[in-house]
């Protein structure tokens, strides 16, 4: 079963094995379910579960990314977060190689990681 270690001190490796900016991170969980992570929460990872911020599932275009900025707020773009426990994670996935299905979503690769401690 993947746990804190593994997103604490190896997932951020394997990234940077692959190239940041250039490597697709997805997660799949037991119900069959899937995300792709665009970083991890810093403060995120805990004992029995690790927070995520997500990509849309829509994608991302012009229309989504102004429907994900606060009223009255910023120009900045806020993505969604996801908060799993470690025993529904089946696999996480790392390519350089984006496939068809995400390519018309503008999906870009796993972003700039801060090492979580």
């Amino acid at each position: 079963m993947l746990d804190a270690a593994y997103f604490k001190e190896h997932l951020n490796k394997q990234v940077c094995d692959l190239g940041f900016g250039a490597c697709s991170v997805s997660i799949h969980l037991t119900d069959g379910s899937s995300f792709i992570i665009k970083q991890i929460d810093p403060n995120g990872v805990h004992s029995g579960y690790v927070l995520l911020e997500v990509f849309p599932l829509e994608g991302i275009t012009k229309e989504s990314k102004e429907k994900r900025k606060k009223p009255d707020g910023t120009n900045e773009v806020f993505f969604d977060r996801v908060a799993i426990p470690y025993e529904y994670i089946t696999r996480v996935f790392l390519t350089v190689i984006v496939p068809e299905s995400q390519k018309e979503h503008h999906f870009i690769g796993f972003s700039n990681p801060q090492q979580v401690q």
